[in-house]
């Protein structure tokens, strides 16, 4: 009895770290998420960006080439 007395407090602060562990693990983990996402996001911005920049270059060039072709055909 009196070693079971003597062992309690041990063992609750043994789980009271591996909570804290656990919560603490957990939010790096959440902060992680939030940092990659956010990443992502930004990555699929410049994407968009990258590609409409590139689709508004083709418009512009074609368009310049048919003038061309049209000013040198009259």
């Amino acid at each position: 009895m009196r070693y079971q007395l003597f062992n309690k407090p041990k063992n609750k602060l043994i789980n009271s770290k591996q909570i804290y562990n656990t919560r603490t693990t957990i939010k790096k983990s959440f902060k992680q998420r939030i940092l990659n996402f956010r990443v992502f996001f930004v990555f699929c911005e410049f994407v968009c960006v990258f590609e409409s920049s590139v689709h508004y270059i083709r418009f512009q060039w074609n368009y310049t080439c048919q003038n061309i072709f049209i000013e040198s055909d009259s």
